[in-house]
């Protein structure tokens, strides 16, 4: 290949851990959008402490049992699934939106509510005005990186128990090809599904000075909150927090 610059202007740059970003990229299917990688984080679940052992012991004793992410429901049933238990048929799933409550259903059975909103806000009132009586025992299945919000907000309501059950690392080694590609301008929109990722991504971007205005199509309000927090850029956000929702707007931007 030729060594000089090449305007990509129908190419997607997804900063997303792998298995997400392969998802993204058999949505995509034969479209003539370019899709490339870039993973910034990696998540981990957590190994079993004498924390989450005590909770997994007492599990029929929670009323309800509160997912908001892909990540938060598949590291939950890989450390239950070691317990040899079967699931309390009486404890209650809550998710947000479609992709968690679809991670639900893999793992398990379909999920009992289902916010389809975005934002920890929306969940906590959906949960405070059409789930919760009063009183209920709930247990929260987090990434150690998940804000106090929605414990604090759904506190007054009910007994909230939080658990973190896996951890989100920066990735360290990044193709540095694709990175140069994004400062040279050299690319259509990068993929964002979390402020983690994007924190991780900046501090590496911003080594070099550049003058680039980044365009960037988000997972979701938070995402984009910290995005714009941090810089000036041109963000769509996806109005739906899934795969489904980044691939609505990819097509919408660029046909």
């Amino acid at each position: 290949m030729e060594n000089k610059k090449i305007h990509i202007t129908r190419a997607v740059f997804s900063t997303q851990p792998v298995e997400r970003a392969e998802k993204l990229r058999q949505a995509l299917g034969n479209s003539d959008i370019a899709f490339f990688n870039m993973p910034m984080i990696l998540t981990k679940t957590v190994v079993p402490d004498k924390k989450i052992s005590n909770i997994f012991s007492e599990l029929e004793s929670f009323d309800l049992l509160v997912f908001t992410s892909r990540n938060g429901v598949k590291a939950f049933f890989e450390l239950w699934q070691k317990t040899k238990h079967l699931f309390p048929e009486k404890l209650k799933t809550a998710a947000i939106g479609k992709g968690t409550a679809e991670e639900i259903e893999h793992y398990h059975r379909q999920a009992d509510f289902v916010q389809t909103g975005n934002t920890s806000h929306d969940f906590a009132v959906y949960l405070k005005t059409s789930v919760l009586k009063g009183g209920e025992k709930v247990l929260l299945a987090l990434g150690n990186l998940a804000s106090d919000f929605l414990q604090n907000a759904l506190s007054p309501h009910a007994f909230i128990q939080r658990i973190d059950v896996y951890q989100t690392f920066p990735v360290q080694k990044y193709d540095s090809n694709l990175m140069q590609k994004i400062r040279d301008d050299q690319y259509g929109l990068l993929v964002f599904s979390s402020p983690s990722a994007f924190a991780n991504f900046y501090g590496k971007y911003q080594k070099k000075k550049t003058n680039a205005r980044l365009r960037i199509v988000s997972i979701g309000k938070t995402t984009t909150q910290a995005i714009l927090n941090t810089t000036q850029a041109l963000v769509l956000t996806a109005k739906v927090p899934a795969t489904e929702g980044l691939l609505y707007e990819i097509k919408q931007y660029f046909h």
